[in-house]
């Protein structure tokens, strides 16, 4: 028997469309002063959209919405309820229920699931739903759901792209060897490659496993990051001892290996 997802609860089947679940709720508020083009244009730097201050009564400087205190304080998707909270779109309850569901899929408390990891994980939401036998308009619905609550996160603020410094030289090689996912997440929970843990890897990798990742798939992955901080010098990170260890004819096997 198919069950119904908490996050469809009203008749008809499909969730409302954006426009109707957000209706203007979820814009940064502003003052009561005029500003021109505030709210319309989006910043080059990060892509968020640009708010405007008035300085000395005369001049207005405009500034991203993703360099305010309540931007920076914007992570988890318990941040994202609070903001909505204070001011709730039409259609709260079921954008609540869908942040419930979302915590069960990864296995964590929904006021500390992170955004960045919604984000990241969005492949697998579907899949997840339809294992627990949900009907196709409630996953629909709670897909739907999961794309509006990120949505509703960009324009607070929260921009998925922004990486610290020190992983720039570290993504530009991770690109090339198609090992984004991993060093993305990584990067966003430490400052600098050089900061990464073992468990925070196998972290990585017991989450990618729950979400129906061969061991093989995920363990691959793993060794991989490590010589990839080899070879961008991260000598500190501690499994990048274990890579610089191993015999280059091993680390070649490894390389044709993981690539299959």
């Amino acid at each position: 028997m198919q069950r119904k997802s908490p996050a469809m609860q009203r008749p008809g089947g499909e969730a409302p469309e954006d426009t109707d679940v957000l209706a203007g709720h979820n814009r940064p508020k502003y003052s009561k002063r005029d500003i021109a083009f505030r709210g319309l244009m989006n910043c080059a730097n990060d892509g968020c959209m640009l708010t405007g201050d008035v300085q000395k009564e005369k001049y207005v400087y405009y500034r991203s919405v993703n360099n305010t205190p309540e931007a920076a304080g914007l992570k988890t998707l318990g941040d994202l309820l609070r903001r909505l909270e204070k001011d709730p779109p039409p259609a709260f309850s079921m954008l609540r229920a869908t942040c419930s569901l979302l915590g069960i899929y990864l296995n964590e408390s929904t006021n500390d699931v992170l955004l960045d990891s919604v984000e990241q994980t969005r492949d697998g939401f579907r899949p997840f739903l339809k294992s627990r036998k949900y009907a196709g308009n409630s996953i629909r619905s709670s897909v739907n759901f999961r794309r509006i609550l990120l949505k509703s996160a960009r324009e607070f603020g929260w921009n998925p792209d922004a990486v610290p410094e020190g992983w720039r030289g570290v993504l530009a090689l991770a690109a090339e060897r198609k090992h984004m996912d991993i060093v993305k997440e990584l990067a966003r929970i430490r400052t600098t490659p050089g900061d990464v843990t073992i468990p925070d890897v196998d972290n990585w990798v017991q989450t990618k496993i729950g979400q129906g990742r061969s061991f093989s798939w995920a363990n691959g992955r793993k060794r991989s990051l490590w010589r990839l901080l080899r070879d961008c010098g991260c000598d500190s990170a501690p499994g990048a001892v274990s890579a610089i260890s191993l015999p280059t004819s091993r680390l070649h096997h490894c390389d044709r290996k993981d690539s299959d």
